[in-house]
């Protein structure tokens, strides 16, 4: 399975200099093969493709720039297969995370109304519905990163709202 990683980064760096930083200072300390770094709105946008570990290569690229006082880096990991992404942000010094993905609807069908509370997220998916439940989690991802062009995750994240609501 592949997985693909963007990474955007605000840099008060031209997208050269922030290149060039990430390919002597960070990009040697991965697994995952870079795919392009481009410009992305006012963002530097880093694309990776990688297996089992890309997500663990974008929480230590993450890190990295956190350490050296970008202004704001955010993430997202894909799959090759059924819909779902991860979405990584910085808050506080700490990476968090959001997992979408449209299982939590599978589960969910095949749950008693009594084990909806077992786990954090299930009712309130139950409640909310596939639409409103991952779209108000990506909303507030996406928080900072007006300028860029998000349609590839966007279009994920509908795969997914779709994928659920069958």
């Amino acid at each position: 399975m592949e997985n693909y990683a963007t990474i955007l980064i605000k840099s008060k760096e031209s997208l050269e200099t922030t290149k060039v930083y990430l390919e002597q200072n960070i990009l040697s300390d991965i697994s995952s093969n870079v795919e392009e770094i481009k410009n992305n709105g006012t963002m530097v946008e880093l694309s990776i493709l990688g297996g089992a570990s890309t997500e663990n290569d974008v929480e230590i690229i993450m890190e990295k720039l956190n350490e050296n006082d970008f202004e704001l880096v955010k993430g997202y990991v894909t799959g090759d297969e059924d819909p779902w992404c991860s979405l990584y942000w910085i808050s506080d010094n700490q990476i968090l995370s959001e997992d979408l993905d449209g299982g939590i609807y599978e589960y969910i069908a095949d749950c008693d109304e009594s084990d909806l509370d077992d786990y954090d997220g299930l009712r309130e998916a139950k409640d909310k519905g596939p639409e409103q439940y991952f779209n108000e989690k990506f909303n507030y991802w996406k928080q900072g990163l007006e300028s860029c062009d998000l349609s590839s995750i966007r279009n994920e994240v509908e795969r997914i709202i779709k994928s659920s609501s069958c």
